[in-house]
């Protein structure tokens, strides 16, 4: 059953994947006298693989909390590649990611067409060319996502936020959103901290091919108004992590909450819609079960 899910989602995927950059490349023709109408156009077109992506992935998304319309810089928790496709889908945004996605095999190449901003962490002063484009993006109408952490992470905790990317909303006046990301599996299936999470020394081909297994995902992403502008990058990063974590406490699946890592159970009787609970994890898969994550050594997704 699980080579037979792959190997269609695979197919799916490859064929989705095919038509966005046929689409791209069009756009990119049509558009080449307009850079602001190619830009917006990359985005719409993006999203509308994120959602075509959904169904391949098994997604099932729910949102709360007041969803952002650009312009506006989100800074949220990461967890997985996965959670570029779950904004992707809901949000008109470019997104920031470390220099080394734009030499992954197909990855790469896509994140530059769709116009993802990349930033070399090696080269500190790299950070000045990103918040130009960063700001390019939003003068031209469009949101950013800064995945504020640097890097994925297992989803225990938030861990702390990199103030440097934070210097286009420390002077500008678009709207600042903070938001947070969590994931739950199926019965039967391992934890979202393994399989939906890409953190340590997991590697991409195996991860996703892994992924492809599941049946479904539960993703929930939980919004907070607009912050407040801060011209102190430090202090707001600090805010800012103090709301992404509590955001990241809160979630669950209906009135459940729990660890991001748990699995989604069906019993008898639930007061979800949904009807869904999560539980804490079964033995041998609690937080402290694997290593900790090694922040130069995590996989830091588009």
């Amino acid at each position: 059953m699980n080579a037979v899910r792959i190997t269609l989602r695979l197919s799916t995927f490859a064929l989705l994947t095919s038509g966005l950059v046929v689409a791209l490349a069009v756009q990119e023709v049509l558009l080449i006298a307009a850079p602001v109408a190619r830009r917006h156009g990359r985005s719409r077109l993006f999203g509308l693989w994120c959602t075509a992506m959904h169904p391949v992935l098994g997604l099932r998304v729910t949102t709360t909390g007041p969803m952002p319309t650009a312009p506006f810089l989100l800074v949220s928790n990461h967890l997985s590649y996965v959670d570029v496709i779950v904004y992707g889908a809901k949000l008109r945004a470019a997104f920031v990611a470390k220099s080394e996605v734009a030499g992954w095999p197909v990855v790469g190449p896509l994140a530059r067409w769709v116009g993802t901003i990349f930033v070399d962490r090696r080269v500190r002063r790299d950070v000045t060319r990103v918040n130009a484009s960063t700001e390019a993006a939003l003068d031209d109408g469009l949101g950013v996502v800064v995945f504020a952490e640097g890097t994925s992470s297992a989803g225990d905790e938030v861990l702390p936020f990199r103030s440097s990317l934070l210097e286009p909303a420390a002077r500008a006046d678009h709207p600042l959103v903070a938001a947070a990301i969590g994931y739950r599996t199926p019965p039967g299936s391992p934890p979202a901290r393994d399989v939906v999470a890409w953190w340590a020394d997991m590697t991409f081909t195996g991860h996703f091919l892994t992924l492809l297994t599941l049946p479904r995902v539960e993703a929930r992403v939980s919004f907070a108004p607009a912050e407040p502008i801060d011209a102190d990058r430090h202090a707001l990063a600090d805010r800012l992590h103090r709301t992404v974590s509590g955001l990241h406490a809160g979630i669950g699946l209906g009135d459940q909450t729990g660890p991001i890592g748990g699995r989604i159970l069906t019993p008898t009787s639930v007061s979800s819609s949904e009807g869904t609970a999560s539980t804490p994890e079964v033995p041998g898969s609690a937080p402290d079960a694997r290593p900790a994550p090694h922040p130069e050594r995590e996989p830091a997704c588009p």
